[in-house]
């Protein structure tokens, strides 16, 4: 019953961080994105269902395992500890 509005709010979400996105300005190294707040919780979410359905997949569990960079499994690791990383790094600044 409630499949349709959770599906509708996270593709709102996934469209508010795309235009975020757009938005960026680019310096040499890096991308700025000036947030709004509505932005700041599509990016969360957004942050924290990747993580869930990557984490998931991956079987991540409190322990953290050897990776061997060799593994086929070896960059959706990666890709998930830089999420959790970058999720991290916005909690931060909003608790600032």
């Amino acid at each position: 019953m409630v499949h349709p509005d959770l599906l509708r709010q996270r593709l709102d979400a996934l469209e508010l961080v795309t235009r975020s996105l757009a938005r960026a300005t680019e310096t040499k190294e890096w991308r700025e994105i000036a947030l709004t707040p509505d932005d700041v919780q599509a990016w969360l979410g957004v942050l924290n269902d990747t993580r869930l359905v990557l984490g998931t997949r991956l079987g991540v569990t409190e322990d953290e395992p050897d990776i061997d960079p060799d593994a086929p499994e070896a960059r959706a690791y990666a890709i998930y500890y830089w999420l959790t990383q970058l999720q991290g790094d916005l909690i931060d600044v909003l608790l600032k």
